[in-house]
């Protein structure tokens, strides 16, 4: 038998044997690797995309005025002039709610009465005689035990006295500010002054 003859020994490039012995190949690439991204680093270092700041508010220096854009003003006069003006008709609003409605509806049927309590002070007093004096005149409140012994005449005369006094209270009232009370006062001067017109309880009766 013929004796072998032994073939020769193909080595990968990739062989462990062949990157011991050039380990330079990788050695350069890596070195080339890190020139060219110090290179891209320091190159974008340069190159800042912010601008330099100047240490003045808004980049104005002292002394110089920033030009005005064309919408500023209209800014300014419209947007604040509007907030305004919508801020001033707020406060002056009326109130249209329905509980204000119906409160005012029941105060109304109060007053026709004569039952509504009046105010405090010098114009409660007042404004009690005539609402008093009114509900006599619609029968709705007996007469006083004393006004139960007086002739017509005499009634009226003492009824139109009391009137008199109320009126002049009313009047010499100053406006309190309160919208409400002012109506009031200006309905309860009015019936009155129907009363003394026609001469007391004895000519209000129907």
């Amino acid at each position: 038998m013929p004796p072998r003859i032994p073939l020769p020994i193909r080595r990968s490039p990739f062989s462990s044997a062949s990157l011991i012995r050039t380990p330079t190949n990788f050695t350069r690439a890596a070195r080339g690797l890190a020139s060219t991204s110090h290179s891209h680093d320091d190159h974008g270092h340069h190159e800042d995309p912010y601008d330099e700041p100047t240490g003045w508010f808004l980049g104005v220096p002292p002394n110089e005025v920033r030009p005005n854009e064309g919408w500023e003003k209209l800014m300014w006069y419209g947007f604040f002039g509007a907030f305004a003006a919508f801020s001033v008709a707020l406060v002056y609003k009326p109130d249209t709610s329905i509980q204000t409605w119906a409160l005012e509806e029941a105060r109304r049927r109060l007053e026709k009465e004569g039952i509504l309590p009046p105010p405090s002070g010098q114009a409660a007093n007042a404004m009690w005689t005539i609402q008093n004096t009114l509900a006599k005149a619609q029968g709705t409140l007996p007469l006083a035990y004393d006004e139960k012994s007086l002739s017509n005449d005499e009634l009226d005369s003492k009824i139109v006295e009391q009137l008199k006094v109320a009126v002049a209270s009313l009047e010499a009232e100053e406006d309190s500010g309160d919208a409400d009370l002012e109506r009031r006062k200006k309905w309860a001067l009015a019936e009155a002054k129907k009363v003394i017109e026609r001469g007391g309880l004895y000519g209000t009766r129907v």
